[in-house]
């Protein structure tokens, strides 16, 4: 509960005594004080009935009257000083009734770049709100404000144009790559403070979160081509295919084993089921080998990143040597592997836009006839709107790799026409990888903390009696031994 009044508000003195309101109600008590003063006093009650204020009502009218003589008016008939500073001007026109003088003034002031506060000494100080104004460091007020989702910097080039230079934001540090600055200071005459405070609050939301699995498989083609692989729009369906033949005069299936898989794209959680029971088949049999695993959660909007990365070092030598017959040598990092990078947007009906860019990477110790490694890149960028449980998946990360091996008897392969076809070997090995990366979506619930619970007493058998007195001494001879 609180009692709060206005500058009309004097030392008058009481005409009734306090015992007589000592057993009332707090609102009908103050009523019956306020009421007993002559002139009487106005009692307002705010809407949760905690919060009280007495103030002097006025009423008058103001029709095409300068301003500045509507606040003398206002000054004398309230016997409370009404000071403004030397740019208020202006003409008002306005009539109210039973108002306190906050409203008046509030009133005398709508429409025009003056406002009012009231002075510790008791006065109304009316001036600019700009910042430019002369009275704008007596009339201001600063306020603190710690911002929990978004960088302050962000927070004010969010705020309309014109309570921007009421604002200043903390900027991130240059050493610390995780401060990005969450303090915000904002000076503004009253009212527009306020303001400012509950647009902040706007911006300042809570960020949804997304789970993102993601699934980096590759497939050896290399007597798998056609592994039942295939890509469509709009409409693609996941399962196993397999050679099992049904009998046309008994209906009975003739036992198989499944040799391929079908794998594409659908929006909702019933593709990821069917996938995943696809790809730990294709595992089983050795056909797929799933070469990363990472999960990450991500803000709306944050771009996340996972990396799985091989650093291998190779000695690099150049090829020219100085006048001292000596050749320059370094160590040079090589990194291969899998790089994803996601940026999730969640829309209005919870679905999940990803924004993806896949690299999968991997090197070869040396080139055909030079000591240089190779590194072979496949990347691949996409965007794609899915559901929560919905699986993106990227393909066509193909890489094919040659390994040609000669063996030859000595002396015996250089013998013309028949060495080469009678004492010479010759093998072509080709093998191909089809690489696939599958992202899963899940939406993080909010407010997902589990809150502590004190634990529920056990509760005892069905038909189960009660210990009785009887269990009175043996707890009590144990209790005996333990505090020998």
């Amino acid at each position: 509960m609180s009692i709060t009044w206005d500058g009309t508000v004097k030392a008058d003195p009481v005409p009734i005594p306090l015992s007589s309101v000592e057993n009332l109600p707090v609102a009908q008590a103050i009523h019956m004080i306020v009421t007993s003063i002559k002139p009487p006093y106005t009692l307002a009650i705010d809407d949760s009935g905690k919060a009280f204020k007495v103030y002097r009502s006025i009423s008058n009218s103001f029709p095409g009257v300068d301003l500045l003589q509507a606040l003398q008016d206002l000054s004398a008939a309230t016997g409370v000083a009404i000071i403004p500073d030397p740019n208020v001007t202006g003409q008002v026109n306005v009539t109210f009734e039973n108002a306190s003088l906050d409203e008046a003034l509030e009133m005398l002031l709508a429409g025009k770049p003056f406002v009012f506060k009231k002075m510790p000494l008791g006065y109304y100080l009316v001036a600019e709100r700009g910042i430019y104004g002369r009275a704008f460091p007596e009339i201001s007020e600063t306020r603190r404000i710690r911002l929990n989702y978004t960088a302050a910097v962000r927070a004010k080039m969010l705020l309309s144009p014109v309570f921007a230079p009421y604002v200043q934001a903390e900027p991130s540090s240059t050493r610390d790559p995780n401060d990005q600055g969450n303090t915000l200071i904002v000076t503004a005459a009253p009212g527009m403070i306020d303001r400012i405070v509950e647009d902040i609050k706007k911006i300042d939301r809570y960020k949804r979160q997304v789970l993102l699995d993601a699934r980096v498989v590759a497939m050896e083609r290399g007597d798998l081509l056609n592994l039942g692989v295939e890509w469509g729009w709009p409409k693609i369906q996941a399962g196993l295919f397999t050679d099992r033949t049904a009998d046309a005069t008994t209906g009975l299936v003739n036992g198989g084993w499944p040799w391929g898989v079908q794998i594409g794209y659908t929006p909702d959680k019933t593709f990821t089921d069917s996938l995943l029971m696809a790809l730990n088949l294709l595992q089983e049999n050795s056909q797929a080998d799933i070469i990363a695993n990472p999960k990450v959660v991500a803000q709306d909007g944050r771009q996340a990143e996972m990396r799985v990365i091989q650093e291998e070092w190779f000695m690099m030598q150049s090829s020219q040597q100085n006048q001292f017959f000596y050749s320059n040598a370094q160590l040079q990092k090589i990194e291969s592997g899998t790089v994803l990078t996601i940026t999730p947007y969640i829309g209005d009906n919870n679905d999940i836009m990803l924004q993806m860019a896949v690299e999968v990477s991997d090197s070869i110790p040396k080139g055909r006839g030079s000591d240089l490694p190779i590194v072979t890149r496949r990347t691949a960028r996409n965007a794609v709107t899915v559901k929560d449980g919905g699986t993106v998946a990227v393909g066509g990360l193909t890489e094919n790799r040659s390994k040609t091996s000669e063996k030859r008897v000595p002396g015996l392969s250089s013998l013309p026409l028949v060495g080469k076809l009678l004492f010479t070997n010759k093998n072509n090995d080709k093998a191909s990888r089809e690489v696939a990366v599958f992202v899963t979506a899940h939406l993080v619930p909010e407010g997902t903390q589990v809150a502590s619970k004190p634990l529920a007493p056990a509760a005892m058998a069905p038909g189960e009696p009660p210990a009785g007195d009887e269990f009175r001494p043996e707890l009590e001879k144990v209790l005996a031994s333990q505090n020998r």
